[in-house]
């Protein structure tokens, strides 16, 4: 029986919705299955049914050709869900997907626009503070680099979710649909009091009744698209090259905890990040520093001896192998390291 994919597109994303999908992730979805019923068109296909893996390549070498790797990877795991969700409700027999390999997961690059403290220092001095708005806007960058928000998270906040007793900020239904607590700095907090004390007040007007954090000159609560568009003048005005975004905030912060040592499962918690090895990227940020320390530091980088190092043995040789374990002990086993990673972990389940 013929179907229509618009029928089914629909039946899909009513599903995403009962499972409480948050709305920006429906409409993402709603974007990636618009375009490849779009192309499908192109061919006078109608029916999801009737897609065959060559129509798929054909899809997917089309979005290679204008998107980059990522959002390739994001578009065709739409697509995928969307054709298991017709076989769970049995409206197909069969899946294009079916006897398809699985793409590898890109490897994920550290973010290439932190910002260095001294920018965030620039940043920072770009705002009037002698208004309203401007010291609206010092807050709104002060609360993103030492929290961390997402851009939705950080329009959704109300005056209820910011505990400054308790130097807290309560993020509600974040990414994932999760809760979760996130630390406020002892500076932001104070900047967040004076603003809740003499500047919002003043900019609610006749708006008493709005329970945002950050309101606009009208007393109400800011889109995320205002906030993207402070964010952008603010960096112009400061003088910097980068482009920043409201993410920027999210990875500076993320990398400078990092760099300042503290523990990545620490991040990965006020960040809500699902996976530590995403959290992990950051710790490769600052690997150009690691290696100039390294440089500068390590025995084996200066003129600290004067033998030079043992030549490698020949690893095929059984002989090899046990001069190997003489002259690198760590290459017999790495017992230390596995002695160190053990002790952490029995750190972690005493906390």
């Amino acid at each position: 029986m013929k179907q229509s994919f618009t029928s089914c597109a629909e039946s899909f994303l009513r599903r995403l919705r009962q499972e409480n999908y948050a709305p920006s992730t429906v409409e993402s979805y709603t974007s990636a299955l618009t375009r490849f019923q779009t192309f499908l068109l192109t061919d006078s296909q109608t029916d999801p049914a009737s897609v065959t893996r060559e129509c798929l390549a054909a899809y997917h070498a089309e979005l290679r050709a204008s998107l980059k790797e990522g959002s390739v990877l994001c578009m065709m795991k739409v697509i995928r869900q969307f054709y298991r969700f017709l076989e769970e409700e049995q409206r197909i027999f069969s899946t294009p997907f079916r006897s398809e390999r699985r793409p590898l997961k890109r490897h994920r690059n550290p973010p290439e626009n932190v910002l260095s403290e001294e920018e965030v220092e620039l940043l920072f001095k770009e705002p009037d503070l002698a208004t309203c708005k401007g010291f609206r806007d010092r807050v709104l960058l002060e609360l993103l680099y030492c929290t961390g928000l997402r851009k939705a998270e950080v329009v959704q906040l109300d005056t209820e979710d910011i505990d400054l007793s308790g130097g807290l900020v309560y993020v509600r239904q974040g990414k994932g649909r999760k809760d979760r607590v996130v630390p406020l700095t002892a500076c932001c907090a104070d900047l967040l009091k004076e603003y809740l004390e003499k500047v919002r007040p003043v900019m609610l007007s006749l708006e008493l009744s709005e329970e945002a954090l950050f309101v606009s000159r009208f007393g109400k609560r800011f889109s995320r698209n205002t906030l993207t568009r402070i964010i952008r003048e603010k960096s112009r005005a400061a003088g910097l090259r980068k482009r920043v975004s409201t993410h920027t905030f999210r990875h500076t912060f993320a990398a400078h905890m990092i760099k300042g040592g503290a523990r990545v499962r620490y991040v990965q918690e006020i960040l809500g990040h699902a996976k530590l090895s995403t959290t992990r990227i950051y710790t490769r940020v600052f690997a150009a520093d690691l290696k100039k320390a390294v440089k500068m530091y390590h025995s084996r980088e200066n003129d600290l001896y004067e033998v030079a190092p043992p030549p490698l043995p020949d690893r095929k040789t059984r002989s090899g192998k046990v001069m190997l374990s003489r002259v690198f002990p760590a290459a017999a086993g790495n017992r230390e390291e596995e002695e160190e990673q053990e002790e952490e972990r029995q750190e972690e389940v005493g906390r």
